[in-house]
């Protein structure tokens, strides 16, 4: 759980709006410094682009671990029931990029809430984003929600 909320898009974007500034002034100060120092190298640069990278690469990873996609699901279904739909967007946005494993994770936490109606998908004033509404469409396929 701790490792997926380190590696997704959110918080990549986040660790460039933190390190990235740093990393280029450090970079900055490395070519102009008359000798090189390796700490701020490693530290400046080296780290923050080796978790950036470290993070880019083993989301799609832990999206297809069942424990993640469970936690996952629970999540939206308690943002989803709370109301608070820009935490579910979110979270659904994440079981979207799961795949099919995300979209049958979809399937039984719509099942289980009041977005269905006599047995038809019941989209309106549900709170989706416009990503998340994309993303239920690609899953779906061939409809348009907007």
């Amino acid at each position: 759980k701790a490792a997926f909320k380190q590696s997704t898009p959110e918080r990549r974007l986040c660790m460039l709006i933190e390190d990235g500034p740093q990393g280029i002034l450090a970079t900055l100060y490395t070519l102009t410094a008359k000798s090189l120092q390796w700490t701020i190298v490693v530290l400046n640069i080296g780290v923050p682009a080796l978790r950036l990278i470290f993070a880019y690469f083993i989301y799609p990873i832990l999206l297809t671990q069942e424990a993640v996609l469970t936690w996952l699901s629970s999540e939206w279904s308690l943002h989803w029931r709370a109301g608070n739909m820009d935490r579910a967007n979110i979270v659904f946005t994440h079981l979207a990029d799961a795949g099919d494993a995300g979209a049958k994770v979809i399937a039984e936490v719509m099942r289980s809430t009041d977005i269905f109606k006599g047995g038809s998908l019941d989209l309106q004033d549900k709170g989706f984003s416009d990503a998340a509404l994309k993303a239920l469409a690609r899953m779906v396929g061939g409809f348009s929600p907007l």
